[in-house]
């Protein structure tokens, strides 16, 4: 009966994962690849991409927070008496 060394059946077990880890990262690459290219060419004209999208959010949250900023800027400032929340010595029905 022949057999394999058990080096080389390691051995090939080895190899036998790597080629197929690199075929999962090949078929990875070529899935990525084609969504790209199918996004790309199914866009509608005039459709921003998630870029731009993402880009305009951010540049309206800008100008919203400077709008918050200047309306604070322009208040007076004022000095709110709070009222306490807790005073130390006295019981929740207390007053």
């Amino acid at each position: 009966m022949n057999t394999i060394p058990e080096q080389l059946h390691q051995y090939l077990d080895r190899l036998t994962e790597a080629m197929y880890e690199m075929g999962y990262r090949d078929a990875l690459h070529d899935i990525a690849t084609r969504q790209a290219e199918l996004d790309a060419a199914w866009r509608p004209i005039g459709r921003a991409s998630y870029e731009e999208k993402v880009a305009a959010r951010i540049a309206e949250s800008q100008r919203r927070a400077e709008q918050v900023r200047a309306e604070l800027n322009r208040r007076p400032v004022a000095i709110i008496e709070w009222p306490p929340v807790a005073v130390p010595g006295r019981g929740r029905g207390a007053a």
